[in-house]
């Protein structure tokens, strides 16, 4: 049995606009819980129940809306609520965004709020699994809990809480994980470290890669890294990444003893495959054959589909692609009151690579353009062309 928990971004993720200089526009738009498949979770007397997570010099009110994932549940927290003030409320506006200061409150919303909704709606976690620092102020709040709740010393309720908490960690790169200010994060801590019945710069070493410095930044993916029993990354090789960013924080563990292991990213392979590519691959492996998909064997029956079968699905796909991607330039072409081009763009003949990402920096879209000479070459050759479709948003 899983819960899901995170916030309910009420502007959800920007809609993008391109602009004739080729520039992102930005527009918000509010989504209301009616427009959602979510639905609030209700107190006896039938009205949305309701309940507040510290920040510094107020409380902050939570309202839960449950969605219905096949057998699990995702709780979404919404701080849209009167007792809130305007920027308050907007703290559950938008996905990214906003300075360090927006930030770490959203994230003590997610922790703090997402651990105490838990127990709002009647569920005891077994084991508490961070997908990412994001939420690793979670365990703060659950040894506060155990402090408060059942009167253990703050060391015994750390280790309480590490043993029954696990970490996942995505970003490969430094530029990925939060680091706050020290003194940001400390008045932000402050309650919890008053729950925890600990001093305040104990509680700020447990997110920092130099304890013994008090103006050292706070990392909740380092607090993640202390407080729990283990850690992973998404693939092989970010695993051994991961070992060597986080080594500073074993002291006497070589790279390799270093406890990040890793469970490789997977998808839900019916959403995400297209039909025409389901329909061919159930003909040759069998109707039961995404119940075996981690079966070696399985796989070996694709060598009776004919090379002509998997190349002529892949050119429908190819061509429903660029149709796609004509259509929404068209669009802004007329949007924008701009001429149609000689040609129009991509050649069906060419090999194409898609780069769909999050065009954050970190990332790296640009990689590329670092040797423009190759580049030239790849994507002019005479004989074998390249080009590239760029999708995503800044």
């Amino acid at each position: 049995p899983v819960v899901g928990v995170g916030l309910l971004y009420h502007q959800g993720y920007v809609h993008q606009l391109i602009d004739e200089n080729g520039w992102q526009q930005d527009l918000y738009e509010p989504i209301s819980g009616e427009e959602l498949p979510a639905e609030p979770v209700l107190a006896a007397d039938g009205q949305p129940v309701r309940f507040s997570v510290e920040l510094p010099g107020r409380d902050v009110f939570l309202k839960i809306w449950r969605v219905r994932v096949g057998r699990s549940d995702l709780l979404l927290l919404d701080a849209r609520d009167d007792a809130n003030s305007p920027d308050d409320q907007a703290l559950t506006a938008r996905l990214y965004g906003g300075d360090q200061e927006t930030r770490i409150q959203q994230e003590i919303l997610l922790g703090v709020g997402g651990h105490r909704a838990l127990g709002v709606v009647g569920v005891k976690p077994a084991v508490l699994h961070l997908n990412e620092g994001n939420s690793a102020f979670a365990l703060l709040e659950r040894g506060r809990e155990l402090v408060e709740l059942q009167g253990l010393e703050p060391a015994e309720a750390l280790r309480e809480v590490a043993a029954m908490s696990c970490f996942t960690t995505h970003t490969p790169v430094e530029a990925g994980h939060d680091r706050f200010r020290a003194d940001l994060a400390s008045s932000h801590l402050e309650a919890l470290a008053r729950g925890l019945k600990m001093p305040i710069d104990e509680v700020m070493a447990l997110g920092s890669e130099h304890p013994g410095d008090p103006n050292a930044p706070f990392c909740p993916t380092v607090l993640a890294l202390k407080l729990t029993r283990r850690a992973n990354g998404v693939s092989a090789l970010h695993g051994r990444v991961s070992r060597k960013m986080w080594q500073g924080l074993y002291p006497g563990k070589s790279e390799e003893e270093v406890p990040i292991g890793h469970i490789t990213n997977g998808i839900h392979v019916r959403t995400w495959m297209s039909a025409d590519m389901y329909s061919l691959l159930l003909q040759h492996l069998g109707p039961r054959w995404l119940d075996r998909i981690s079966h070696a064997d399985l796989w070996t029956r694709i060598d009776k589909a004919r090379d002509a079968e998997l190349w002529e699905v892949h050119q429908v796909l190819k061509a429903r692609l660029f149709a796609f991607a004509r259509r929404r330039l068209a669009d802004r072409r007329e949007r924008l009151g701009l001429a149609r081009p000689e040609r129009e763009p991509l050649e069906p003949e060419a090999l194409t690579l898609g780069f769909a990402r999050r065009f954050a920096t970190y990332k790296r879209a640009d990689l590329l353009f670092q040797d423009l000479d190759r580049l030239d070459r790849l994507v002019n050759h005479p004989e074998r062309p390249v080009q590239i479709v760029y999708a995503g948003k800044a």
